[in-house]
């Protein structure tokens, strides 16, 4: 379909356009972080390759990525989070709308640590840029945020 079509690519433009400026600029302010969350919500039939997805990006993560240390990227907190979409989240009885949420949280120490990241490029990357640009009005992107409130 023309639409879809058109929206996957618009979601590329995005992505590879728009992502390179804020990684850019992102570590300059001070109250910036190197923090990444991606959350998108997808059909259920789409749900084993998700997490196939997942698996293999948990993978390069832990192959690429470092605890500590001076070299990048040093990561703080890694996590992919996997809920059902309630048709009412306060009453789960209701059941679900036939749709999962997946949100991808990285943290890193520095900015440059989320930079570095981006740099190495995941090997699926590809991939997983179609699938956000398949679903991409349900999709979030927030890269170096500024930070407003923390605890602790």
């Amino acid at each position: 379909n023309n639409l879809e079509i058109m929206m996957i690519r618009l979601a590329s433009i995005v992505l590879f356009l728009l992502l390179p400026i804020s990684v850019a600029f992102g570590g300059g302010h001070s109250q910036q972080a190197g923090i990444l969350n991606i959350s998108m919500k997808v059909p259920d039939t789409e749900v084993a390759l998700m997490d196939e997805l997942f698996a293999a990006h948990e993978k390069w993560i832990k192959e690429t990525h470092f605890l500590s240390g001076n070299e990048e990227p040093v990561l703080v907190s890694y996590k992919v989070l996997k809920s059902p979409d309630f048709k009412n989240p306060s009453d789960p009885s209701q059941g679900t709308t036939g749709n999962t949420i997946y949100v991808l949280s990285e943290v890193y120490e520095r900015p440059a640590g989320l930079k570095k990241h981006m740099d190495l490029n995941f090997p699926r990357g590809p991939e997983m840029r179609k699938i956000i640009g398949k679903y991409w009005p349900t999709v979030t992107f927030v890269a170096f945020p500024e930070v407003i409130a923390s605890y602790p």
